[in-house]
């Protein structure tokens, strides 16, 4: 499929068919001294001619086939975009909800990964235009600044997200730890929906045994970083003492954004189901679908190609333990008792299922997902 049949059917776009105005040309890339000095869409690369001469000729590729009149005057306007910039222009945004180490570095890899447009990718280079677009570093101005910090590195040649376009990006809002910060978050949030930026959440969920232990170890030992070193086992015990906290955190996170069920629609999508080479292509499905339903316009789904699907697998390294023991085994059942104690309630909602005599946890979708 091309790019231009891609966009045949997009409600704001929909005169296109019906037009006979100019197509896309290279020259609408030309940047002036203007935009080098503003910063717009048109020029957001200040260096490196090569890559910016690759980041036009994305855009003229991913936006070819939209309205002459209106893609100039997208990409003419200042990055990032401020309240008065015109609707049309806008992205749909859709957050990436993370409490760390929820696995939103995978997740991110296997979206990226299955939506890369074979047909109209710069196939000369690594980089290539993408039609769902996921930066792997996190917004540091949040959802009301359309910044370059949420494009990832923009010095790659990758078309940036206007036109109504989906926009996933990473967001441990909801991990803060005082109810002051967490309520003007809320507020933040609820203000872009009424605005009309925000359109969706994925959720990323982990079962609070081995998600708890490992964002405590985590952050306390920074060159013994994933659960599956031999170094984990021997110094993770010396975190146990830290569950507990760890735990009112955990279910202040999930507490936080279940309190947007009414307002955003929302899934989510399991650690321990998009991190297996059984159940990953059906989780990144539903994401896909469910991105479907936020932007009518767009067929994520055509991306899923036995071809893809085999390179998005080839990312994915199973871990050696059996989810939902970690705490367990490290720390005692007790231990384990204590969390399912404080996070029992947010867990079931999120559908695990905590068995008592064992005190481990499972997840009441795995059979059947």
């Amino acid at each position: 499929m091309s790019a231009s049949s891609l966009f045949e059917n997009v409600p704001i776009l929909a005169a296109i068919s019906r037009s006979e105005k100019e197509t896309i040309r290279p020259e609408d890339m030309n940047c002036t001294s203007i935009d080098r000095a503003r910063s717009t869409f048109r020029c957001p690369h200040r260096e490196e001619s090569w890559i910016s001469s690759m980041y036009a000729n994305s855009m003229i590729r991913m936006y070819q086939g939209t309205d002459h009149d209106l893609f100039t005057q997208c990409i003419g306007l200042q990055i990032p975009m401020n309240s008065s910039s015109p609707e049309d222009c806008w992205p749909r945004f859709i957050i990436l909800a993370s409490w760390p180490t929820s696995g939103s570095t995978l997740i991110r890899k296997l979206l990226q990964t299955i939506t890369i447009p074979m047909e109209i990718a710069l196939h000369e280079y690594e980089e290539k235009d993408r039609l769902l677009y996921v930066p792997m570093t996190p917004e540091k101005e949040g959802i009301g600044n359309y910044s370059l910090d949420i494009f990832g590195n923009v010095q790659r040649p990758v078309a940036l997200p206007l036109l109504g376009r989906a926009l996933i990006f990473k967001s441990h809002t909801g991990s803060e730890t005082d109810d002051t910060t967490r309520k003007e978050k809320a507020n933040q949030i609820r203000q872009a929906r009424r605005m009309g930026r925000l359109h969706g959440i994925i959720r990323l969920a982990r079962n609070p045994g081995d998600h708890i232990l490992r964002n405590s170890f985590r952050w306390g030992n920074p060159t013994c970083y994933q659960m599956g070193d031999p170094c984990f086992f021997e110094k993770a015990g010396s975190f146990c003492e830290d569950t507990v906290d760890q735990a009112r955190h955990y279910k202040a996170f999930h507490d936080f954004w279940d309190a947007f069920n009414d307002d955003l629609p929302q899934i989510i999508a399991h650690q321990e189901h998009f991190a297996s080479l059984v159940h990953a292509s059906e989780t990144v499905r539903e994401i896909l679908n469910f991105v479907n339903t936020l932007v009518p316009e767009m067929d994520y789904l055509q991306f899923i190609t036995s071809p893809r699907v085999d390179d998005m697998l080839s990312r994915i390294k199973e871990p050696e333990y059996e989810h939902g023991t970690l705490l367990t085994r490290i720390c005692g059942k007790e231990t384990s008792r204590l969390v399912h104690s404080i996070t029992g309630d947010v867990s079931a909602k999120l559908g695990y299922r905590f068995d008592h005599e064992s005190a481990t946890w499972t997840s009441e979708t795995s059979e059947t997902h």
